[in-house]
């Protein structure tokens, strides 16, 4: 049996394969969030996901997280609540994020991502994560209405959210 594993190992090592230790990245823990402006101020609901994935460099097939609108937090009941009827959350539950083709270029990455919010999907590409404490992070502007939904108001119209938010993503090092 060793023998045959020593021919294995031969055999690589004069094909050409040479593995690379710096074609992946492990994660720890995730953060997702979803910040943006009102009439009287900003918000900021965020998901925060603790399992450990392993994100490899160079290939097509990538991370992707199918996360519960239910548990998104915007710091309060109020805004949670306007947050997670503004996403539809009764017909769509789930928001799917997919990061993929991640190639290293330089200090950061660059990856293309995928969101599936209320029923519409919609990909980004060339985005970049860019390494910060820790961990790397990126994101994407985006406008509610690239989902179709209609950013809520209050008060008859004297408080309301602005169209454009910004999606970030932190992804923390083991």
């Amino acid at each position: 049996m060793r023998v045959f594993s020593y021919l294995i190992l031969v055999s690589l090592l004069f094909s050409g394969f040479t593995p690379n230790i710096n074609e992946f990245v492990l994660i720890n823990t995730k953060t997702f969030s979803v910040k943006g402006s009102t009439s009287i101020g900003n918000f900021d609901c965020d998901y925060n996901l603790s399992t450990k994935d392993t994100l490899f460099l160079n290939q097509k097939k990538g991370l992707s997280y199918k996360l519960p609108v239910k548990e998104f937090g915007c710091g309060n009941f109020l805004l949670t609540r306007d947050f997670r009827k503004t996403l539809k959350e009764k017909e769509y539950p789930w928001v799917y994020i997919t990061l993929s083709d991640v190639k290293k270029t330089g200090n950061t990455f660059q990856y293309n991502l995928e969101l599936n919010l209320a029923g519409k999907k919609k990909t980004y590409s060339n985005l970049k994560l860019n390494p910060e404490k820790g961990g790397l992070k990126g994101g994407v502007d985006l406008k509610f209405s690239d989902f179709d939904l209609k950013p809520p108001q209050k008060l008859g119209g004297a408080i309301k959210v602005k169209e454009d938010v910004s999606i970030s993503i932190l992804l923390r090092n083991l």
